[in-house]
């Protein structure tokens, strides 16, 4: 699958599995989650789990949107993308995310609203 491959190539371990809730919901110490997906099943799956594991979440609805929030200086614990849909131009917004994000190695994960 090319985006397993792509994990790979970039070096991002691969995930299964559900939604692992936080050891402690509510402490106020851990910076937001971002997801970035269209508005549909999969953001409003993703979103829901991630809530009621603790989480606060913000959503935007495109890889652009998500970089220019990064850009604006606004820190996420992890950015969950869907990877279904995505087109060429939304891949290399999320490169270059990657890129500015640097050090700082925010974890950039991939969410899937099928199985094939």
């Amino acid at each position: 699958d090319f985006w397993i491959e792509l994990a790979r190539a970039l070096g991002v371990p691969a995930l299964r599995g559900g939604f692992v809730p936080r050891a402690d919901p509510g402490a106020g110490d851990d910076a937001p989650l971002l997801v970035v997906a269209r508005a549909g099943p999969v953001r409003a799956q993703a979103v829901q789990a991630l809530r009621g594991a603790g989480h606060e979440v913000h959503e935007v609805e495109a890889p652009a949107a998500a970089r220019a929030r990064v850009n604006g200086g606004e820190a996420f614990d992890a950015i969950l993308v869907d990877l279904d849909g995505l087109d060429a131009d939304a891949v290399r917004v999320l490169l270059g995310l990657r890129e500015t994000l640097g050090a700082a190695a925010t974890p950039i994960l991939g969410l899937r609203g099928s199985q094939d």
